[in-house]
This record gives C-alpha cells, structure tokens and sequence, in this order.
C-alpha cells in the first residue's frame, strides 16, 4: 500500500507539473506564468522621434529606420534588448563613421548597410533608404571614355525607376564610324547586331551597383547576401585559384545577380556588361560643379562641407564601372592588388567626371591630353594598357534640392561628412517602451505551484489508497486461498520460540494432571529383557504395561532419539508440510498395533471386533488424507524406526496411576518430557495433516478436560489411543 500511495503521488505530481492552463495577464502570477509571445512578419518603419509606423505621432516623412522580421517573436525583454543592439550599433556609425565620408559613401550605408539579429538571418535592421529613389534625379547622362576620348551619346541616357535601370544607347552607325569604336568593341559589351541592328544598349542596375560598391568598401558582408544556386565558377589567376559565385541582397527584391569572390582572404564584387567584369564605382560629383574636385571631411574644408547649403549635399552623382578591352581578367586583378578601393575611388573621380556631364561648363579642359594622360596613370596595365569606363551622371536642375532617400518621404539634409544616421536617446527609449505591434498576447501560459501540487497529490493518494485497500485485501486473501487450493499447500503462521516453549509447558502441565506412564518393577520377565531395552509385561487387568530396565542408559538412548526426531522436525521448516505427512503415516503405522481403550468392564469379543473396525476406518480415512509417500526421506527413515522399537519391543503405554507410583523418581522425570513431546508433536502434526486450526485449546467440561483440535474435542486418553 506504502508503493501504491507514493506511486500516484508521483505520478500525479508528475502529470500536474506538466499541465498548463491560461490565464489573463492582468491577474497572472508572474513566478508561475509567462507570456504568450506572438509571431509577427514584415518590414515596420521607425522615424527619427522614435515613433512606430501605426503610432498616431508616427509620419512617413521621418521613417529613417525599418525593421524587417519574418515570423519573430519577442518578449518583452529580448525585443529591448535586441532594440539596445540596435541603437549600439548606429551609434557607432553616427560617431565613427559618418563624420568622416563624404555624401556618397553615407549613402551606400543607408542603402546597404544591414544589421542582423545574433541568431537570425532573416531579421534585421537597416536604414529607410532605397537605390531607385536615390537616382531618381531630374537629369541623367550616359557616356563611355578612356585615356583618349569621350564618347558621349546626347539625349539617350536614360533612369527607369520602376526597373531601377540606368541605361545609355548609342547608334551603332555612328558609334563605329567615330573615335568610340577605340574605347572597346560592342560585342564585348554584350551587343547583338541580330536583336538589335541599328543601336546597342548598356544598362546598370543600381541596386546591384550600390550592392557590389558596399561589399568592396566593407559596409556590407558578402555572408549578408544570398548565394544563387548552381552559380559558382573558379578561375586561376597569377598563383592563386579564385572562386566565384553569383549574389543577390534579400533586401532588394528583383535585382540582377552580381558576381563575388568567395575566398575569405579576398571579398571583392564586380559588375558584368556583355563578356566583361567590371570594377563598380558610386561617387558624389564633388564640391565643384565645373571641375573635378572630391569634397574633403577634414582639414578647412570641413566647415564647407557641413553646410546643408554646400554642393557636397546636393544629390549629384557620378556611377558606372571600369573595365579593360580584353576578356583576360588579369588587369582586374592587378588593379585590385594595386590598390585599396578608397584610392580607387579617388584616382577613378577624375576620368569619371571628365565623362560626365558636368564637361560642357569648359570642355577644353577635359580634352587636355597631358591631364587625362595623369588621370589615367594609375590603371595602366603592363600588357593591357589603361581603362576604359561606363559612365552615369545623375543630378537635379530645380532649384529646390531633392534629398529624398526613400520611398516614404524620408530625405537626408546633411549626408556629407555628418551624422545623419543617429537619432535621440529620448527615441530610442520610447522605440523600446513601446513596440511597433503589441508583442504577447493579452492572455498568459501558467503552470502548477510545485508546493501546492504536492499537497493536492498527497490528498488524492491517501483518498485512491483508502479505496483500494479493502479492495487490495480481498484480492490478496482470495489470491492466498486460490493458491493453496491449486498447490495443497498450507501457509501457517509462525510462532516464536518462547510462545512454543509456554505452550509446551502448558500442555505438559495438563498431562500431568491425568494418567501419565507408568512402570511395574516385579515384572517376572524382567530378568529376561536385554540391557538397553526394557522388557513388555502384563499389568494385573490384563493390559500390557511398560516395564523400565533400571538401566539409565536404555533410556537416555530412547529419550536422544525421539529429542533428535522432534528437534528436526520443528527446525526444518520449509519442508516441515512435507515431513508431517510422512510421520502421521508412520503414527498411524504405530495406532493400528494398540490395545483397547482403558474401561472398567471388558467389552464383550464383538464390540471389540466393531471398534476394531470402526478404528481401521478410521485410521484408513485419516491415512488417505496424506498427500505423498516420504519412504526415502532420511527424517522420516528416523522417526519410522523409534517407532517401530516402541512398537515391536516390550513396550507398552497405559494409564494405571497405581502403577505409576512404582516408577522411581528418576524414570518419571525422564518419561514425563517424553510423553510430553509425543504428545505435543501428534496434536500439532494431526492438526497439519487434518487441515485444522494449529492452535491446541484447554477446555473443562464439568470435570473433564479436553484438548480442541479443530472443530474435534480429545480427552488425554484418545490423544493416548492415537500415539500408542
């Protein structure tokens, strides 16, 4: 039952503890519950005063930062802390960064730069800004140049923002019938006479180009892009094999692939036209209109600079891409080796603006050979020459500057050499007291109290038990009778030593009290009988006694030999069921051989010859009670022949007071504890074989005393009948 009622204890405790139950949030323990996260996707708006898209103090206008999630969910504490990440990190670009780039690098970090989430790829943060707004200028102008000549094509130049396109077409008549057809072969740029004979067309996507310029300057990681499948080539270059792959920014949904090095120690992007790979370039015209001068973030001019007045932030751009007139990419490379991509851009803002359209303020000075011979020095190629460019201008005419970055509204005043991309520690804390959609549910998941489950498991197992044991009782009783009927086992209770040794004493105290053994010293055959065995006589009535050699050791012999028997019988107990059958057969044995019962008046010959019978059925009834035979069993071998001397010999057991008192003290004093035993060991045996109560009760009826066995009541001289 102790098993029973800690098993549903813990079962129960078990099973409880891993029950939840909901609960509002306003009245949920907050040592029991947690909150109901909810999953949230898609791209939510933060501007500058750190309001949320959907906040009635949110405006479009403002949006500088965009949140971009696909099935998040956050806490209440892991949304802050991510948002404490956040504001670190644009915090550094604010201070670190920002204050020392001129407008087009700061904004290659709005359009580029990306933070991630520590254990997310698909959750990140970055600025409000957006290529196809960026370009969308009121003029764009298109050319191709190198060390020697300009080829402009006027009035074809175009920006699709729908397709985030820069485009420039040249009529091919034309182009190959001047001093274009020296800057480079159309073909090599992709153009096909069979799709289109009259003009070729060269198209940059900006995306792309704002996507490569980011990597190659390390505003962006080539592990923040996506790899396209099946797009990885490798090429062996001086004494090193570079591998290539084909990327795309998620941020940028449609945008052409750009091809990228994969090789850790080198993490470079490049655009491609037709057969050529091309080194991609995003620079701001410079704070000359007329001529190319590259504003500067230090020194005097940096007062100029951070003017929001000053040509440095007016949106005017200078894009496009280098390449050589050859499909070898060994120029690339070396260029590359040559130069960190900052002295790239710089030495490349000369030719590039030379191809612009800023030349029609003095043209001769870009047509000075010696200048241009300077400007394109630092791409000269042994073997291969210097460079060629693809060159986009974009810039405004109205006289209201455009600065605007993003699709929303959002515009940057003071991109060049300033903080444009920090906002207050006051819109911080309010971005992070209050998200941009409720992030838990109004409801909580709650779970048991661990003491309170004990307690109510406790109550519940001291019920179940208190039921089932009744129950438990009856099966284990019917169980115990089931088996003794199947095996003919009985399992009897034990008694401890002293309670045998009371009731020993007990029963020997009432054999006392009736006729105990009794031995005539003068019987005539004494002489006759051997030393060590006493000699069988008649007692006056005709009925045989038993005569006691006065020799001590023929009964301490008798005496040893029934003690062993009976010791071995009571010490063996888990054969004791065995032995008992074995020594009721034999006392059965023993009871056919007796004489008549002890009355005063003979019977007559044929009440005699009826109890005889009676007797014979009787025995013959009590024999077929014994389940098995014990012929070989060595106890039983013991005990059968003790008997069989008692039996055979001249011995005899009566009840003769007056013949006792001629037994010495000494032969009463040894034969009291044998009768004693014999006596006890037959009622105990008998109750065994009989499949009565063990228990021997004293009974006085009138004057008489009887001995309870079973249901049966004995008088001292029917015990005696049995065992003599």
């Amino acid at each position: 039952m102790l098993a029973l009622f800690l098993l549903i204890i813990i079962t129960g405790y078990t099973a409880q503890m891993k029950q939840h139950y909901l609960a509002p949030a306003v009245d949920a323990d907050a040592s029991l519950c947690d909150d109901v996260v909810i999953s949230h996707s898609g791209d939510f708006l933060l501007s500058s005063d750190g309001y949320w898209e959907g906040d009635n103090s949110f405006t479009y206008s403002a949006a500088t930062y965009v949140l971009s999630v696909k099935n998040a969910q956050y806490s209440t504490s892991k949304f802050q802390t991510y948002m404490d990440y956040f504001q670190s990190a644009t915090e550094y670009l604010s201070t670190n960064v920002a204050p020392y780039f001129d407008l087009s690098v700061n904004l290659v970090f709005w359009m580029s730069y990306v933070i991630k989430e520590p254990d997310s790829e698909t959750n990140r943060f970055y600025m409000n800004a957006h290529p196809s707004v960026v370009f969308d200028r009121d003029a764009t102008a298109g050319a191709l140049t190198n060390q020697y000549y300009d080829c402009k094509s006027e009035g074809s130049a175009s920006y699709d923002r729908a397709n985030n396109l820069l485009a420039v077409s040249f009529d091919i008549d034309s182009y190959t019938n001047s001093s274009c057809a020296s800057i480079i072969d159309p073909t090599l740029l992709g153009y096909l006479s069979l799709v289109s004979p009259t003009s070729f067309r060269l198209s940059l996507d900006v995306r792309s180009l704002i996507t490569a310029v980011a990597v190659n300057r390390q505003i962006l990681d080539v592990s923040d892009l996506q790899m396209i499948e099946n797009s990885q080539f490798s090429t062996s270059i001086d004494n090193g094999t570079y591998v290539f792959a084909k990327f795309v920014d998620p941020r940028y949904s449609g945008m052409r692939g750009i091809y990228c090095s994969t090789n850790s120690s080198f993490a470079f992007c490049f655009l491609t036209f037709g057969y050529k790979l091309a080194i991609p370039f995003f620079l701001h015209r410079g704070s000359n209109i007329y001529y190319p001068e590259a504003c500067d973030c230090y020194g005097d001019a940096a007062a100029q600079v951070n003017d929001p007045n000053s040509n440095c932030n007016t949106f005017s751009f200078i894009s496009g891409a280098l390449f050589y007139d050859t499909t070898d990419v060994e120029p690339i490379f070396t260029l590359l080796n040559r130069y960190d991509m900052q002295a790239l851009h710089q030495y490349a803002h000369g030719p590039m603006f030379a191809g612009s359209a800023n030349t029609m303020y003095d043209p001769s000075y870009f047509t000075n050979q010696t200048r241009r011979d300077n400007w394109y020095e630092f791409c000269d190629v042994d073997g291969y020459g210097s460079c060629n460019f693809v060159v986009f201008s974009s810039f405004d005419n109205g006289i209201s500057p455009n600065q605007q970055v993003s699709p929303s509204g959002k515009e940057v005043f003071n991109g060049s050499c300033g903080n444009s991309f920090g906002i207050t520690d006051a819109a911080w804390a309010r971005a992070k007291e209050t998200p941009f959609s409720p992030l838990t549910e109004e409801y909580e998941v709650c779970s048991n109290d661990k003491l309170q489950a004990v307690v109510d498991n406790l109550g519940i197992a001291s019920g179940d038990v208190s039921l089932a044991m009744p129950i438990g009782i009856v099966v284990i009783v019917a169980l115990m009778y089931l088996v003794q009927y199947v095996t003919g086992k009985r399992y009897m209770k034990r008694h401890s030593e002293s309670a045998r040794s009371e009731i020993l004493d007990q029963l020997a105290t009432a054999i006392l009290n009736e006729k105990l053994l009794v031995d005539p010293s003068e019987n005539a055959q004494e002489a006759d009988a051997p030393t060590d065995i006493p000699a069988r006589s008649t007692s006056p009535n005709g009925k045989p006694v038993l005569v006691l050699n006065q020799s001590e050791a023929a009964v301490r012999e008798i005496k040893q030999k029934f003690d062993q028997s009976v010791a071995a019988i009571e010490n063996t107990v888990p054969a004791m069921l065995d032995y008992l059958d074995g020594i009721f057969l034999t006392l059965m044995q023993v009871h056919s051989l007796h004489s008549p019962k002890d009355d005063d008046d003979a019977a007559p010959a044929g009440a005699a010859a009826d109890d005889a019978t009676a007797a014979a059925a009787k025995k013959a009834k009590l024999a077929r009670k014994a389940r098995r035979p014990y012929l070989d069993d060595p106890l039983y071998l013991n005990v059968l022949e003790m008997l069989t001397q008692l039996q055979s010999g001249p011995w005899a057991i009566v009840g003769d007071k007056a013949l006792c008192r001629r037994c010495s003290a000494a032969q009463l004093a040894v034969l009291k504890p044998l009768w004693m035993k014999l006596v006890a060991v037959l009622m105990v045996h008998s109750a065994i074989l009989l499949q009565c109560d063990m228990s021997v009760v004293m009974q006085k009826h009138g004057d008489r005393v009887q001995y309870q066995l079973g249901r049966d009541f004995w008088t001292l001289n029917e015990l005696q009948d049995a065992a003599v």
